[in-house]
């Protein structure tokens, strides 16, 4: 894996560590933690405490054995990159996207949404 990517790698296991006492920061530890225990083929290894390097290591490493990991891990980045500073979901439509419809974006709804 590239040195840049590995960066970003330990970059957002130390966004998601931080973030993950914030109810969007628990979904991408959440999101770690399954990385980590597929990385490891271990359904049940405790992630927490680790040192941020080390889970860093592990992810990067099955990353470059494995290009569909590689992908997942590449979406999981992207979620925490959504991340902003106070553990906040950040929404956002870009790029070519042509919206012909309704949209909703949001971060904890409770109750329905409803278009009239």
């Amino acid at each position: 894996m590239d040195p840049a990517l590995a960066t970003l790698v330990l970059g957002s296991v130390n966004t998601a560590a931080n973030a993950a006492s914030q109810e969007a920061g628990k979904r991408v530890w959440q999101g770690l933690v399954a990385l980590v225990r597929r990385a490891r083929r271990h359904p049940t290894a405790v992630v927490e405490g680790e040192r941020p390097e080390d889970l860093a290591a592990t992810l990067i490493e099955k990353a470059d054995e494995d290009p569909r990991f590689a992908a997942d891990l590449r979406f999981w980045i992207e979620q925490v990159a959504g991340l902003d500073v106070n553990g906040d979901m950040t929404n956002s439509i870009g790029g070519d996207a042509r919206v012909t419809g309704n949209i909703v974006q949001a971060r904890d709804v409770s109750g329905s949404i409803t278009f009239g």
